[in-house]
């Protein structure tokens, strides 16, 4: 109520300044008075409501427009509606078949017990073996979805891969919503809001693959971690209510947990935001408390997590949920020092000394509770990271299985130049590459200027201070790892819509405060605008225009064939990808599958394929033999390879994991390799291509088309 009153009474003051004898108005020049009545204007209640408002609406239509446009891309590229239920499930790519496998159990089940039962006690997925799928795989959106679907007797007149395929482009929504609000919250700016969303519709492409795999894990989870971020900033900006705090610590803790159950590497983006969070509140640019109640609701959120995932050990002997009590009892013991007279450079001392004791002491932690747990599951991510930044030898070939799959996938590379010269080009990498300069010379400024003077180093923004950290920490990961490059170009939208548009931000800067900057920064922000939309719109329309039909006759021959002509007690070996496939498309049962983060997964992976391998016939059948195989399939687009590097291949893969020199490798590479040893046994599946009655004691021929053959293992 007081607030009110303060607001009113200022723009009443601001509106006419009357004399007391007779109400006239001050003699002020005209210009003067044209300037207080904007002011007034925009201190109005009214105006703030109608901005709202309108930034509402344009939230709206702007995530609309994104939804619709995956929709289109989707439904024109695969005609998905109209095609059979077979195309449908093999549109379903690599891990994609896979998690929505679970989805159709669930309808295909007699009752709703049988559903869950199955779930909870798995016999299908890895042969030998019983999991509890809800335990191992984030798969929770795939459960609630077909029970919805068993029960709503209206839905069965959709087809349950299109009801699945719009609840998620309905889903995506969200990501564009979540966007341009918080570009709102942070510039407080509807030309801002409105910037932001032209900046992510126009670089969809590089926001969201939900158009190209939909079932994908990241592509349910990323919506509600940006609405996360919108959650955090709100409790970060300055002068919010208690009730706003409450607010948005609830909503920051219900996404956040939603984003942990729908994708299995929450753990690793919840570390990087904690990271930069805590990295802020050592160095006093956002409020320590608050900093402490975002870090204990990502905690909370990912131990309850853990839990509804029956204790899930890649959760528990995560480093976040041991980094979280350290961090907050670092800030708990700076918040005691007496800082104010320290210099800048014992300041920078301490910052870096807390940082590194938080992360080694959070890596000791996280190493014992692994070693409590008997917990390995991450390993093959510690392989990964050293191989990739710390192996610096370019001709001496890695052996480890596990992390040649990873490197020698393309989406795991560092982002090549030819992909941010496509991002200049589409308009947003060049006034980024501004906005983040503008924003790292602030920062910097304030630690060396108000250290020296005061020894207070509070920002005034620290929402937009959280923004650019965890920006920063993203833009790390998506140069280093292509996958994860959507993190890094969304934040960099809000970013640049913000630097652009918030006023605010140059206040404090008087050179930048001016009338003319003010009139620049508008022209700026509309041939942005202009040119975005031109160089963008033709590709879109173009992608969203293009009439295309799912065509892949061999693979539905071979689903076809094997629900016909295999017994439903049959097991299969293959590659992952084709595994998923198979066990979606028939039910049938499978040895290994794309879900990686399992040890013992990754050791039955490797043995399976050594269908690809240079071993003797003998020994490979042996293998299957062990693992229960009663049926293989091989790819002749695998077995006759050709084009990437031989080491990259998936039979130079495992040839590598035998210690074998992979074919065609340049003389300069051998040289360095003495350690790899030549093998004169020609490859198995090439032979059993070519060759099948040499095997005959072993294996039998099943099937055959251009790109598949199946094999009956003898036994």
């Amino acid at each position: 109520m007081r607030r009110r009153n303060t607001t009113q009474k200022t723009v009443s003051t601001l509106l006419k300044t009357q004399c007391p004898e007779n109400g006239l108005y001050s003699k002020l020049d005209k210009e003067e008075r044209q300037h207080r009545w904007i002011d007034a204007m925009l201190l109005s209640k009214s105006f703030i409501v109608l901005c709202q408002f309108v930034v509402l609406v344009l939230c709206v239509g702007i995530s609309c427009l994104f939804s619709w446009i995956l929709y289109s891309v989707h439904e024109n590229n695969l005609w998905f509606s109209h095609i059979s239920t077979v195309e449908k499930e093999i549109s379903f790519r690599t891990e994609s078949g896979l998690y929505y496998s679970y989805m159709k159990h669930i309808i295909s089940s007699k009752d709703n017990s049988a559903a869950l039962h199955g779930l909870l006690y798995d016999n299908v997925t890895e042969y030998g073996r019983t999991i509890n799928i809800l335990e191992r795989f984030n798969v929770f959106q795939e459960v609630v979805l077909g029970f919805i679907y068993r029960e709503c007797a209206w839905l069965k007149q959709i087809h349950p891969m299109v009801f699945y395929v719009n609840v998620l482009f309905s889903l995506q929504s969200l990501i564009a919503l979540s966007l341009t609000a918080l570009t709102y919250v942070v510039s407080s700016s509807v030309i801002g809001a409105l910037l932001c969303g032209v900046l992510i519709t126009t670089h969809i492409s590089d926001i969201t693959r939900a158009d190209q795999s939909p079932a994908l894990r990241e592509n349910w989870a990323t919506p509600f971690y940006y609405t996360f971020l919108l959650a955090t900033t709100c409790l970060f900006k300055q002068h919010s209510s208690k009730f706003c705090h409450i607010i948005s610590t609830s909503i920051a803790f219900i996404s956040c947990t939603l984003f942990c159950l729908f994708w299995q590497f929450n753990q690793f983006i919840l570390l990087l935001t904690s990271l930069a969070s805590f990295g802020l509140a050592v160095l006093d640019l956002v409020p320590s408390g608050k900093t402490c109640v975002i870090l204990w609701a990502q905690w909370s959120s990912l131990f309850l997590c853990a839990l509804m995932q029956f204790g899930n050990k890649f959760i528990l002997g995560s480093l976040e949920l041991s980094f979280v009590p350290t961090a907050s009892i670092i800030l708990m013991l700076l918040c005691k020092l007496n800082r104010k007279q320290f210099t800048i450079y014992i300041e920078l001392v301490v910052s870096i000394l807390a940082v590194c004791i938080a992360l080694v002491f959070s890596v000791f932690v996280s190493f014992v509770l692994k070693r409590f747990l008997n917990a390995s599951d991450d390993s093959h991510i510690v392989k990964f990271l050293w191989y990739k930044f710390f192996d610096g030898s370019e001709k001496l070939l890695r052996t480890d299985f596990d992390s040649n799959l990873y490197l020698c996938e393309q989406i795991f590379s560092p982002m090549p130049m030819s992909s941010l010269s496509t991002l200049a080009l589409k308009g947003i990498l060049i006034p980024y590459a501004f906005a983040s300069s503008f924003l790292a010379t602030v920062l910097v400024n304030l630690i060396r200027s108000t250290v020296r003077r005061e020894g207070q180093r509070r920002f005034e923004r620290p929402e937009l201070a959280f923004l650019f950290a965890v920006n920063l920490v993203f833009c790390v990961l998506g140069l280093t790892t292509m996958r994860f490059k959507f993190f890094w170009i969304s934040t960099s939208c809000v970013l640049t819509s913000a630097f652009l548009t918030d006023n605010s931000l140059y206040e404090s800067i008087p050179p930048l405060n001016g009338r003319k900057v003010k009139i620049l920064r508008f022209f700026v922000v509309t041939m942005l605008c202009s040119y975005v939309i031109g160089y963008n719109y033709q590709p879109i329309a173009k992608r969203v225009n293009t009439l295309t039909e799912f065509y892949d006759p061999d693979t539905v021959e071979l689903i076809h064939f094997l629900n016909q002509n295999t017994p439903k007690n049959a097991v299969f070996t293959a590659t992952m990808q084709v595994c998923a496939m198979i066990k979606l498309g028939t039910a049938r049962t499978v040895t290994n599958h794309p879900h990686y983060e399992n040890q013992w997964l990754r050791g039955r992976t490797s043995k399976a394929y050594q269908i690809y391998s240079r071993l003797p016939p003998q020994k490979i059948h042996a293998i299957l033999q062990e693992m229960g195989t009663t049926y293989i399939v091989l790819e002749a687009s695998i077995c006759f390879q050709r084009g990437k590097e031989p080491q990259c291949k998936t039979k130079g893969v495992i040839d590598l994991h035998n210690g074998h020199l992979p074919e065609d490798l340049p003389e300069d590479i051998q040289l360095k390799n003495k350690h790899l040893k030549k093998v004169t046994i020609e490859r198995f599946c090439k032979e059993l291509f070519l060759l099948p009655d040499k095997f005959s004691q072993w294996f039998s021929i099943a099937f055959q088309n251009k790109t598949f053959r199946v094999y009956k293992v003898k036994y």
